[in-house]
């Protein structure tokens, strides 16, 4: 999967939103024997993981706050609440 996210950078019209928190957890998943999809589209949303016990796992970085907060923007709470 880390080879999937370091060939999907090197396209011009790459999901510019994958973090090396994302680089490393997919590494960790990887160690872990443990299958998963990166950047999955799931519906309206782009999931950071998806596992195949219908599990979704995000990595809420800076982008999913408001400036100099800890409050979720309102595009990040309303993934989570229809998640």
């Amino acid at each position: 999967a880390v080879k999937d996210i370091a060939s999907r950078a090197a396209l011009p019209d790459a999901a510019p939103t994958t973090s090396k928190l994302q680089l490393s957890l997919s590494r960790y998943f990887d160690r872990l024997g443990l299958p998963h999809r990166v950047e999955d589209a799931v519906g309206p949303y782009v999931l950071d993981f998806t596992l195949p016990t219908k599990v979704a796992v995000e990595v809420d970085g800076y982008t999913h706050f408001y400036n100099f907060t800890r409050r979720l923007t309102a595009k990040s709470e309303l993934k989570a609440r229809v998640l």
